[in-house]
């Protein structure tokens, strides 16, 4: 063990120069001793060591993992060539490894579009002086899911009621909704909704389809759906909370807006889910959310029978309704605010921190649940462009795009639990947002959960949950996902099953596979799926035994 130090001595008088990696950390090396070398000794070595000047530099020997024999060196980078130091340290016979201490980075999935690092809302490095990680984790998040479909096929919805949407903007148009029920302007209500020629959605002031944007002029509505759902991984511009997702836009157009416009939207969106809940997704439209960027400031919830009720109606359909706070750095219960002083479980609402976690604007220690980073965050901008919004308008729609993605989880129980208790499966939805909150100091006893929205915690939250109640049902788990010619399918179940059927669907319900499979007990079964000749997009399979559905797993082929 003597020979380490008798080597250090010679580096130290003899290497000046330093060059910083910016794969590790400087001033540290990682070493691991062989199995005879004594830790004893090279701990009174140090200390004996450090009492000489010649080896001022070295600063600590610090054990890392004892039981190993690992252990860290730290140094003074402007005296010691570390590159020198380390092959010290390789060629002497009591060390059996020496490395750098290397920076380790969370894995995370990244759009290609190429103003994604400007959005630090989703991956904060510490751009514009923020603080690095304070983001809602979406690179994390996206490594579980990126939105579009549950795990039983059903294509999910963000409805936003505002000024409009940009319909030909190169970076939504592929994310819009469409009522494929409905035959536009044949002046025929097609699909039975009380809504003749809705194919693009629904003006509430002018009772049509047209939700452009450019009735309006102001891109609200516009920078409201890039947060939510702007197509992700295209090569163009930003990413959306949803790298695929529907957006319903309701918009209100020209002229000024009132309650009864507001009333207007809210009963389009109910009609749509609940005939999409009854026909069983024949019609209407799997709406889980509504962003509701807007309201009354200096009003009380008692003033409004009528409408905080109705957050309630569309909750027992599914639909979680996502309000912006106040503009004002004030305290809303106190001051009164509508509709987020509306005492609805299903009625979210949502305020605004910048980059270093400050708040921004209004507040409610019982009325405004948790915040979002949205200070100087791009989105997409009115008449084909990008451009930088502030504001709890621009919070909210965080919200509203988390909860579709969770509703996108591989999670068949959570698909299920929709399908028998939608009411239920959005208060889920919406304990998992609170749930997974990051807390912070400044909104301490601002906002009921102290925190700001993580969508990859409450995914999550989510995966934890569904894993502890998948455990009695049989398991799909298909890889390499995403594939390219080949999928391996191991299936596996606490009980034996015959004559269960492995199907596997695209998008448009057409049946690519099918094969008929025994599986027996607490024992993978393995199916090998050619699928080169399929196009790329993303599949459905599905498990079915005893005539109906046990478990479902989304694919996507690249």
């Amino acid at each position: 063990m003597h020979k380490i130090f008798t080597l250090l001595g010679m580096c130290l008088w003899s290497c000046f120069l330093y060059a910083q990696a910016p794969n590790h950390v400087p001033g540290e090396l990682l070493f691991q001793l062989q199995p005879n070398s004594d830790a004893t000794l090279l701990m009174q070595n140090k200390l004996e060591k450090k009492a000489q000047s010649a080896h001022s530099c070295i600063q600590a020997f610090v054990p890392v993992a004892s039981a190993l024999n690992i252990w860290k060196i730290t140094f003074d980078p402007n005296c010691i060539d570390e590159t020198q130091l380390l092959n010290l340290l390789r060629q002497d016979p009591d060390v059996a490894f020496a490395q750098f201490n290397h920076y380790v980075e969370l894995r995370g999935t990244a759009p290609n579009d190429p103003l994604f690092p400007q959005q630090w809302q989703w991956y904060n490095q510490g751009q514009n002086g923020g603080n690095r990680g304070l983001d809602i984790g979406l690179q994390q998040a996206w490594d579980s899911t990126t939105g579009g479909v549950t795990a039983r096929g059903d294509s999910i919805v963000v409805a936003i009621i505002d000024t409009g949407t940009d319909t030909n903007h190169e970076d939504l148009r592929p994310n819009l909704w469409r009522n494929t029920q409905e035959i536009p302007n044949n002046r025929i209500d097609d699909d039975g909704n009380g809504y003749i020629d809705d194919y693009r959605g629904w003006n509430i002031w002018r009772f049509n389809d047209d939700v452009s944007d450019d009735l309006n002029g102001s891109g609200h509505g516009t920078g409201i759906a890039g947060i939510i759902g702007a197509k992700g991984d295209n090569k163009i511009g930003i990413s959306g909370v949803n790298w695929n997702v529907k957006l319903m836009t309701i918009g209100w157009g020209l002229g000024s807006t009132s309650e009864e416009i507001v009333l207007r939207g809210f009963n389009y969106i109910y009609t749509q889910r609940k005939l999409y809940n009854e026909t069983g997704g024949k019609k209407g439209a799997y709406v889980v959310a509504i962003n509701a960027s807007w309201g009354i400031p200096r009003l009380r919830s008692a003033d409004y029978p009528i409408w905080c009720p109705f957050f309630d109606s569309l909750g027992n359909q599914g639909i979680l309704t996502i309000n912006a706070a106040g503009k004002e750095l004030e305290n809303t219960e106190e001051s009164g605010d509508m509709p987020s002083g509306c005492p609805s479980d299903y009625l979210m609402v949502v305020t605004n921190i910048d980059g270093r976690g400050k708040l921004r604007q209004g507040y409610g220690p019982n009325t405004v649940d948790l915040a979002a980073p949205a200070q100087d965050i791009l989105s997409t901008r009115l008449r084909e462009d990008f451009r930088a919004f502030s504001g709890t308008s621009f919070a909210a729609p965080q919200v509203a795009g988390a909860i579709a993605l969770l509703y996108s989880s591989p999670c068949v129980q959570l698909a299920d639990l929709v399908r028998q208790s939608p009411g239920e499966a959005a208060l889920l939805a919406r304990r998992l947002i609170l749930d997974g909150v990051e807390p912070i100091a400044d909104l301490r006893g601002k906002v009921v959960t102290g925190g700001y929205l993580r969508a990859d915690k409450s995914l999550r939250l989510l995966s934890a949950s569904c894993y502890a109640e998948a455990q009695n049902s049989p398991q799909l788990l298909a890889h390499p996902n995403p594939f390219h010619e080949q999928l391996l399918v191991p299936i596996r179940s606490t009980q034996a099953i015959e004559n269960a059927t492995l199907e596997v669907f695209n998008l448009q319900g057409q049946r690519m596979y099918s094969q008929q499979v025994n599986i027996p007990a607490n024992f993978p079964g393995l199916l090998e799926i050619e699928a080169s000749s399929w196009p790329q997009g993303m599949y459905i399979l599905r498990l079915r035994w005893g005539g109906k559905e046990m478990v479902a797993q989304k694919v996507v082929k690249i």
